[in-house]
């Protein structure tokens, strides 16, 4: 073998290495880079191009057909009516007609086996549970008989033209656009708030410690904010996390700050190491750990300037359907939840409330904060603001 093809293969398979490959499946905890994955190599961004993720039922007769919250146009294209909505990702539920990708630099590589091709219409995620996933409805919806289920993601541009399109993507040159399609499905999964544990379906470990781990501390990322977490979120997020990124979600810790963390090892040390300050490490129970959400929470019923679920300085913070207003940061972003009480498996105590005064009253821009990894529940009608610090008992 002469030097140069070997110098050639070094270079070749090196750049193999370093492409990113999208994940095996996904959910609405993945990125946009995978859920819109592409043929080949990835894909960059390119400025002046609009990309779009959408939800879409078809077969919809008229607008009653659609769940609430969706978009329905009739007679769309001269297939039948139609319902459209924003994808559901890590951070809430889906809202108003599209999501715009724009928090991403390029798509990623559908992974081997992850996708079929039909013609040159790649089918991102490739499976009906990433469908029902990422196109979640309300509760009581019921698709109608001969309705299905699909998302599709989008790049547009006026005059956009095939080599623009991203690898693999079916170029529609009439409508000024690249689409790529999920394959259609009937199953449906509910809307709810991030999954929370309906019981106790964890408990504290002792005389045992983990070496290393996952902070999880970025919103972003993980679904939960260093600082401001609480037991149940945490638990809920390392259950969505274990298996990914080196995530071993058969236990993880949970620090008196507010902060989570997942295992990266066995966590057959006779210490806790490195979790970064005091706390618990907890393992789950098998066979009772349930998570389905409660006190469901919606970012399309905020009402604030904008529906943007953010409400600064001196504007309110405003829901529609009777849901209450529950702040998550000191700097105006809120979200809208129903009031459902206190779940009978949890028990209340005063002396955690850490909102001013620490007095279990948080009206205006105040957050509502509990300490001690208890989490607010609003005991009041929206207006009177009076919460109570909560934990699974």
């Amino acid at each position: 073998m002469t030097i140069l093809l070997k110098i050639w293969l070094a270079l070749f398979f090196s750049v193999l290495a370093i492409v990113a490959y999208a994940e095996d499946s996904c959910s609405r905890s993945s990125s946009l880079a995978d859920v819109c994955c592409v043929d080949g190599t990835p894909h960059a961004l390119e400025s002046g191009v609009g990309y779009y993720a959408f939800c879409k039922i078809s077969g919809i007769s008229g607008s009653a057909d659609c769940p609430p919250d969706w978009t329905y146009q009739p007679d769309y294209g001269g297939d039948g009516g139609q319902c459209i909505r924003g994808l559901s990702t890590r951070y809430g539920e889906g809202s108003g007609e599209l999501t715009v990708i724009d928090s991403i630099t390029a798509f990623n590589t559908c992974p081997t086996g992850n996708r079929e091709t039909v013609g040159d219409m790649p089918l991102p995620c490739g499976s009906a549970e990433a469908v029902s996933s990422l196109c979640c409805v309300d509760p009581a919806f019921t698709l109608p008989s001969g309705a299905y289920m699909h998302f599709m993601c989008m790049a547009s541009k006026d005059g956009i033209t095939a080599e623009e399109c991203p690898n693999g993507w079916l170029h529609q040159g009439e409508h000024n656009q690249c689409m790529s399609f999920a394959p259609h499905v009937s199953s449906l999964s509910r809307c709810g708030a991030s999954a929370q544990p309906t019981g106790k379906c964890f408990e504290p470990v002792h005389g045992q410690g983990c070496t290393s781990y996952i902070h999880m501390d970025s919103y972003e990322q993980y679904g939960v904010q260093g600082g401001s977490t609480t037991l149940a979120e945490c638990a809920a997020a390392v259950k969505e996390l274990d298996g990914k990124q080196g995530c071993r979600g058969r236990y993880f810790f949970f620090e008196e700050s507010g902060y989570c963390n997942c295992p990266t090892d066995d966590c057959t040390d006779a210490i806790n190491s490195n979790a970064g300050g005091p706390g618990q490490l907890y393992e789950f129970r098998t066979g009772d750990c349930s998570f389905s959400g409660f006190g469901e929470c919606k970012s399309s019923l905020c009402t604030s300037s904008g529906n943007d679920c953010f409400a600064p300085d001196n504007e309110v913070a405003t829901c529609s359907g009777g849901y209450v207003p529950l702040y998550t940061d000191t700097g105006g972003s809120y979200k809208c939840c129903a009031l459902s009480g206190v779940p009978s498996n949890y028990q209340c105590d005063a002396s955690y409330c850490t909102s001013f005064a620490n007095d279990c009253y948080a009206p205006g821009t105040e957050a509502a904060t509990c300490s001690g990894g208890y989490e607010p529940f609003y005991t009041d009608t929206a207006g009177n603001y009076n919460y109570k610090c909560c934990a699974l008992s």
